[in-house]
């Protein structure tokens, strides 16, 4: 695992070919120089390939019955033959002025090999000035080591050794992670806290030990694992695989209603401008009171109680931080086609693992043929993002939310509202939530009648009670499964 900063290689002029001259190789970000020795022999100056091949963080690889070496830097190989001139960099052929040598256990190669090799590299850049005789490089990476990481279900702390020459920086990568990289800045962990808040990574801070970085990634949700990887000269931190989450024993008692949209998040209107946060938040208040007025143990928790906008991402959050058992969001539906009516309740379709795209489908807005019920998650399509591993979560919670699909489904059926029957779909509003969900498009606001029965008090009793109703009969369903 290395991270990359620069390194400046000066190479002193050679007096003559009877004199040895070493090597003094000088790291511009302050680490000490070092010097690297030169070998004459038949009046020629060698240099070692094995100490070559450590400047440019690189590692030998020699096969003594073939009389083959090759050093091998990052994406660069250069490949030779003891008593040859000729050897091959990166595919290119390149004739040196006097043979590469095998004396007393070393591979020697030329002056000219340092002169003409590394500006053939892919992963450095280099410039050799000939009037001084210096050769600077810059790239090269040096080592770093991941010491440790520890967990617990809030965050999790890496512990990486940094030299005490080093500066270093964080930069995001995805939603999920971020790289460490040298790059002459010390992180300034503020940028990072809630950056990455729409996924498994809550946040990040990070500060500096004598000889170490010290990065800890606050954990959205506490089934995620963490994960360090080294890619493309520096290293990755993750969070994001989803491990399995524990089901509770413990029959349903904690709901959550989210009334949909809010603040400057109007939603759908109706034709007089009605607004959907309106109706979602008041019939959200009143399912609230319903549940609460019909018993059964049930603590019910409000995801907004006023006109105030949160991310879809910051209510799942909160949802599964409360250790909520199920999640009804609360939505209005809307048609270009203003006859369609009736509510409709959706669920979750699966996600696919293994960076599948996800479709982020805006709720609540059914145009002609956009999401076939059923629908399977398509692999690619323009306007798709590939998914992090924690769009996965709720994967194991969809035959529970097809099943209070159905029970709230049946209720509303069952006071004459006429529910569509329940729909599968893409939606960032249920996506990462650990429990059973469900969104309930209450009506069409599109429709002028519906929208104005939305409005009214005894309609929004009517839906409430329905409602509340279909989630206490998935209750009570949930609770005779979980009696041993």
């Amino acid at each position: 695992m290395r991270i990359v900063p620069v390194l400046a290689l000066a190479l002193a002029a050679m007096a003559s070919a009877a004199e040895s001259q070493d090597i003094a190789v000088v790291y511009s970000d302050g680490r000490p120089p070092v010097a690297l020795a030169s070998v004459v022999r038949d009046g020629v100056i060698y240099h070692r390939i094995n100490e070559i091949a450590a400047g440019l963080s690189g590692l030998v690889s020699w096969v003594p019955a073939r009389r083959r070496a090759a050093i091998i830097a990052g994406p660069d190989s250069i490949a030779l033959t003891i008593d040859s001139r000729f050897l091959v960099v990166n595919g290119r052929a390149l004739c040196l002025d006097h043979p590469i040598v095998f004396d007393e256990g070393a591979i020697l190669v030329p002056e000219s090999f340092v002169r003409a090799v590394p500006s053939l590299l892919t992963s450095v850049r280099a410039t050799w000035v000939d009037s001084l005789g210096q050769l600077t490089i810059e790239g090269v990476p040096c080592d770093v080591t991941l010491l440790r990481v520890v967990e617990d279900e809030t965050s999790v702390r890496f512990e990486i050794s940094i030299p005490s020459y080093a500066t270093w920086e964080l930069s995001p990568v995805r939603h999920d992670s971020v790289s460490l990289l040298l790059n002459g800045v010390t992180v300034c962990p503020s940028e990072f806290d809630g950056l990455l808040s729409d996924s498994s990574l809550a946040s990040v801070a990070a500060h500096q030990e004598p000889g170490r970085a010290v990065i800890v990634m606050q954990r959205a949700y506490p089934w995620v694992e963490a994960r360090c990887t080294a890619s493309g000269g520096s290293l990755i931190l993750e969070l994001g695989e989803s491990m399995d989450i524990p089901r509770s024993d413990r029959p349903i008692g904690r709901i959550v209603i989210d009334a949909g949209h809010g603040g400057s998040d109007a939603g759908a209107r109706s034709p007089d401008g009605a607004t959907e946060k309106d109706v979602t938040l008041a019939l959200a208040k009143l399912l609230t009171e319903s549940l609460q007025d019909r018993g059964h143990d049930l603590d019910v928790f409000l995801c907004r109680d006023g006109d105030v906008d949160i991310p879809a991402t910051v209510r799942v959050q909160r949802a599964n931080a409360a250790g909520a058992e199920a999640f009804v969001s609360i939505h209005c539906n809307w048609s270009f086609d203003r006859s369609l009516s009736g509510p409709q309740v959706v669920f979750l379709l699966p996600a696919l693992s293994g960076g599948a795209g996800s479709v982020r489908a805006r709720e609540g807005v059914v145009l002609a043929g956009d999401m076939a019920p059923h629908a399977p998650w398509p692999e690619s399509g323009p306007g798709m993002q590939r998914m992090s591993a924690w769009g996965t979560v709720h994967n194991r919670w969809i035959a529970e939310s097809e099943a209070l699909a159905h029970a709230l489904t049946d209720a509303m059926a069952a006071v004459g509202l006429g529910p569509s029957p329940p729909q599968q779909r893409a939606l960032d509003t249920l996506t990462g939530l650990a429990m059973p969900a469900i969104l309930v498009e209450v009506g069409y606001l599109s429709n002028p009648i519906e929208a104005r029965h939305l409005l009214t008090l005894e309609h929004l009793h009517t839906l409430a009670g329905a409602m509340a109703e279909g989630i206490i009969a998935f209750v009570d369903d949930s609770r005779q499964v979980s009696q041993p």
